[in-house]
């Protein structure tokens, strides 16, 4: 009877380091995509991120390291009123609390470390 039971326990055992193994060689996740799209976009709390899909994805590598590229879409919801942003090269237009701006065509670059996939947010996924 014991031996069954030891039985069961090394096989959840195994299950256990092979799921450990392959989650850790996974791609990023569309979870992982969004926290990286959050995180540029809407850590400063005017907007949140809505209906966000993973659309397609491609590995490859630049200048010999791993890299995973997500195409991606989704909706920033504007919870207050933000203003022009003339900081950079680039003029940010402002927006208004209950704007919902749509993007189309978002790309993500993930490039492979030994700690796992590093975001263009700088956090490893």
């Amino acid at each position: 009877m014991k031996q069954r039971g030891m039985r069961g326990l090394g096989c959840v055992m195994v299950a256990a380091i092979v799921l450990g193994l392959t989650g850790c060689s996974g791609k990023p996740s569309e979870r992982a995509c969004q926290r990286v799209v959050e995180n540029a976009i809407a850590k400063d709390g005017y907007c949140r991120i809505k209906n966000f899909k993973k659309v397609n994805a491609v590995s490859g590598s630049m200048f010999g390291q791993e890299t995973y590229t997500v195409q991606c879409t989704w909706d920033e919801e504007y919870l207050k009123d933000k203003p022009e942003d003339r900081s950079s090269i680039i003029i940010v237009p402002g927006r208004k609390k209950g704007d919902v701006i749509h993007t189309p065509d978002g790309n993500l670059i993930f490039r492979k470390t030994e700690k796992g996939w590093l975001g263009m947010d700088g956090n490893i996924y």
